[in-house]
């Protein structure tokens, strides 16, 4: 699965060829590895920018709760409709535009596209917040540096926070699916157990029926029992063990969903499918990164690692103008 990733750089300006470079830079730092997803604000230099240099990679613009827009394409399409009639808005230019964008804003569109937890640029504006309580435009160079370090030992902080709970703080079961509930609360970090037990609680108020069979592949439906107008089918490939629901929440984040949890309870399931088990929500998600770590003699790898560091900064600044450092 690739991985999402934060990208900060040190930018003079916010013209189109200036993020060409960082993203170029971004992606020589990677290894030639590219994302599996970009969130970005409507600046339209930076999408120019990524139309260029990641011509072939899903990207979306960033909102608020946009998880909750619309369940399909058409009900999205009537409702918009309804908007654009109810406001008298189909001359205006700007909600044209916002229509025009909207395969890269509205989650129906955007179902076949993992992205994770990431809808929106408030994790780079979060670390731009943080940064600006130790810096401001006097802050020299030097200074920066050690500042900026004070924030990574603030980041780790909370990472070490994080995993102190996932492990070591035990979550009390209360929903009614406790098979699962039990083995998402064993499985998951702490803070992904909390929404995957909300799409567990969730599946108590669906209705399940099962469709004629067609084969290796059988088919339910499910809906809200006080609200029918919201349906989804969830197929189950009998030979594969394999789910999937026209909801798409296991595609676009990586979480099993009510509807499918509604239909294993249906089907008198006890656990949760290894099939529908993203392993970097787990809480061994880091285990074969620290594992080909532990197999290194440290001793041995430090001076290359050092030595590369050293040269990829050279570079930068010598991609940035600056002159080589005279000895």
């Amino acid at each position: 699965m690739a991985k999402q990733l934060s990208l900060d750089a040190l930018l003079s300006d916010e013209r189109s060829e200036t993020f060409k470079w960082a993203l170029k830079v971004f992606l020589e730092i990677m290894s030639e590895k590219l994302p599996g997803g970009i969130v970005i604000d409507g600046d339209h230099a930076m999408r120019e920018a990524i139309l260029e240099v990641f011509p072939c990679i899903p990207h979306r613009l960033c909102a608020w709760n946009l998880h909750r827009n619309a369940f399909t394409v058409q009900i999205f399409e009537e409702r918009w409709s309804e908007i654009i009639s109810k406001y008298g808005l189909a001359e205006n230019e700007w909600v044209q535009g916002i229509y025009n964008d909207k395969m890269k804003w509205a989650t129906v569109y955007l179902r076949e596209h993992f992205f994770g937890h990431i809808r929106t640029t408030s994790q780079c504006e979060g670390i731009h917040s943080l940064l600006k309580n130790y810096v401001d435009s006097k802050t020299s160079l030097l200074e920066f540096i050690h500042k900026f370090s004070e924030v990574l030992r603030h980041y780790r902080n909370n990472h070490l926070t994080a995993d102190f709970e996932t492990f070591y703080k035990f979550s009390v079961l209360t929903t009614c699916l406790e098979s699962f509930e039990k083995q998402a609360a064993e499985l998951y970090t702490r803070n992904i157990f909390k929404l995957v037990k909300d799409e567990i609680e969730a599946a108590r108020a669906l209705n399940v029926n099962e469709c004629p069979n067609s084969g290796d592949i059988v088919e339910y439906n499910t809906s809200e029992y006080f609200n029918q107008q919201w349906k989804f089918k969830v197929s189950y490939n009998k030979d594969k063990d394999l789910f999937a629901c026209e909801c798409r929440l296991f595609e676009t984040r990586g979480l099993p969903c009510s509807h499918i949890f509604r239909v294993l309870k249906h089907r008198n399931a006890k656990c949760i499918p290894t099939s529908l088990i993203l392993k970097r929500w787990t809480r061994d998600a880091k285990s074969d990164f620290i594992c080909s770590i532990g197999e290194q003699d440290p001793a041995d790898d430090i001076v290359p690692t050092l030595r590369c560091s050293a040269m990829a900064s050279i570079k930068v600044m010598h991609k940035r103008g600056f002159p080589p450092r005279q000895r």
